[in-house]
């Protein structure tokens, strides 16, 4: 499975009202079926996104979802206490200086990619577009960042923020269910006529072997 972070393109407040910044999105994408099995989110990345990432990815996600009012079907997203044998990132010097004893004490395996090969992570990378599009076009009056960033005479998105952490996170969580269940994907091959080209189809079947 691969996993990578970005910074999210939208400014977040805290609970008073005070600008904080932009968050930091960690997810893990299974790179056979391309669904997001776990995700982390918050002001800072390397090792502490990792530990989130992985106490989320193990998570039962029904409950998970209910916590933010949202009601899923098991089969919408069944990855719960189920960890990747394998954690692919180009990302070591994050996380190489680290005592990773924990996750290797559970099996977990973390290989490290030559930097700047957007083709061995490609997956994780369509994965963060489409979650950061279907934002947008929800949050685009709420500090979202746009295209015309940083150029002269543009809108300055830090003062239109007006969602906290918490409140992003509920969306965050709405996108991934929405990308697992609705996104089309390239299939296996010896899954063509076997399962719908859609992320969390392929991983149910897979998992039934």
């Amino acid at each position: 499975s691969m996993f990578d972070s970005t910074v999210c393109d939208i400014y977040l407040i805290n609970e008073v009202g005070e600008l904080i910044g932009r968050p930091v999105l960690t997810a893990c994408v299974d790179a056979y079926s391309s669904m997001c099995l776990g995700y982390s989110i918050g002001w800072v990345g390397g090792v502490p996104s990792l530990k989130k990432l992985v106490m989320n990815i193990v998570e039962d996600k029904k409950i998970l979802c209910s916590k933010y009012g949202m009601e899923i079907e098991e089969e919408d997203w069944i990855n719960k206490n189920l960890l990747p044998h394998k954690f692919i990132t180009d990302r070591g010097r994050d996380y190489l200086s680290e005592n990773f004893s924990q996750l290797t004490d559970l099996g977990i395996e973390i290989i490290n990619l030559p930097p700047y090969r957007p083709d061995l992570k490609g997956i994780v990378e369509k994965f963060f577009d489409l979650v950061q599009s279907t934002y947008k076009k929800a949050l685009g009056d709420k500090g979202v960042i746009f295209s015309d960033f940083q150029e002269r005479g543009s809108v300055d998105y830090r003062l239109k923020a007006t969602l906290t952490l918490e409140e992003f996170e509920k969306v965050i969580v709405n996108c991934i269910v929405h990308y697992n269940k609705g996104t089309v994907v390239n299939i296996p091959y010896e899954l063509v006529d076997k399962c719908k080209p859609v992320p969390n189809e392929i991983f149910n079947y897979m998992m039934k072997d």
